[in-house]
């Protein structure tokens, strides 16, 4: 596009979770050196040896590594692969680089323990060292993994809620827009004017009630399929031409591939609705509006033809579609604004 004096792009806010961990690394690190240490190596007659003592510190050197190197690695794969569809591929990625580290772990320490203390270093030495380091890795990865789950769960839950929220909003307003006493009154003068003709009539009357049954229906859902959502745009349309004649021109540009993709139910008619709203809308000034599909995006563009006196406006409607697509997708939403168009872009959705 030509000219843009501005993009306003809506960031999707994917906070990721953060594990408040500081007090189970400070006690925990040296518990489990202190077990896994008299666990596999026992305390002879009831003494503490030098070569307790040097285990001990080999045993701390190997929980404190493999803790916090692997708690690094998860935190770096639970930013990358945050929702909770990815957990397949997180656990894969995070269970591969946890038997990596855990050679280069066992391999260095065991080299460094040989050069300060003397000890052996063989290959069985260290292979079994491995395998018992790999035990409370694992335990304390599943804690952290648990941890994260529910906090997943927890956030999905208000997600959910906060759309259920914004949509209730965005149905109270379509509602408030068709049952706004001056849409009623040009309603009601189109039909007395046509109710001598039976067929317009009961086309307009038809398409009315698209509109109403329309709005009802998707009250409870959370996206509808593109193809229902202009079905319903061609309805609140059609009313509109009734009413503007020649004034309004509409330019729709849809591929056959896309009709399956979703939408914010009642997105696109708030758009559509907005442009009406602020435009002055005659035969010697028509309105065009373009609705156009491109590169996973939906455009919804107007011509600008201020109003000399404008309709009272709290942009509710176009701050719930804002607040709408936060939730469902991680595209921006896109606002574009020039002296000459207005212009929103709505990320198409999977089916």
């Amino acid at each position: 596009m030509e000219n843009r004096s501005s993009i306003l792009p809506v960031q999707t806010e994917m906070a990721s979770f953060q594990a408040n961990d500081f007090i189970a690394r400070l006690i925990g690190i040296p518990f489990i050196s202190v077990l896994m240490h008299f666990t596999f190596h026992g305390l002879e007659e009831g003494r503490l040896h030098k070569s307790h003592i040097e285990g001990l510190f080999v045993s701390f050197l190997f929980t404190l590594a493999y803790w916090e190197g692997i708690r690094r690695v998860w935190g770096m794969l639970q930013e990358k692969y945050p929702h909770y569809t990815q957990t397949k591929e997180r656990l894969t990625k995070l269970i591969g680089t946890v038997l990596l580290y855990g050679v280069v772990v066992t391999v260095v320490i065991n080299y460094t323990s040989e050069l300060i203390f003397g000890t052996a270093c063989t290959l069985e030495l260290m292979v079994q060292g491995y395998f018992i380091g790999l035990i409370p890795t694992f335990l304390v990865l599943l804690v952290y993994e648990t941890v994260y789950f529910f906090e997943s769960w927890k956030n999905k839950v208000k997600e959910s809620e906060a759309i259920s929220r914004t949509q209730l909003v965005n149905q109270l307003e379509a509602l408030k827009a068709q049952l706004d006493p001056h849409f009623l009154f040009n309603s009601l003068n189109i039909l007395s004017s046509l109710i001598d003709d039976n067929e317009p009539a009961q086309q307009y009357l038809s398409r009315l009630s698209d509109v109403y049954r329309y709005v009802l229906l998707s009250k409870d859902r959370t996206t509808v399929s593109l193809r229902e959502e202009m079905e319903f745009v061609d309805a609140f349309l059609y009313l509109a031409k009734v009413r503007f004649q020649t004034g309004l021109e509409i330019e729709t540009h849809i591929s056959d591939q896309s009709w399956e993709l979703s939408v914010a139910p009642l997105s696109i008619q708030l758009l559509v609705e907005n442009a009406l709203k602020h435009n002055v809308i005659s035969r010697e000034h028509p309105l065009h509006i373009t609705i156009r599909e491109k590169d996973g995006y939906l455009w919804v563009s107007n011509a600008i033809l201020k109003k000399v006196h404008l309709e009272a406006s709290t942009k509710v409607g176009l701050n719930n579609i804002l607040e709408q697509y936060k939730l469902l997708s991680e595209l921006p939403v896109h606002i574009i604004r020039d002296p000459l168009r207005f212009e929103v872009a709505l990320p198409l959705l999977p089916a």
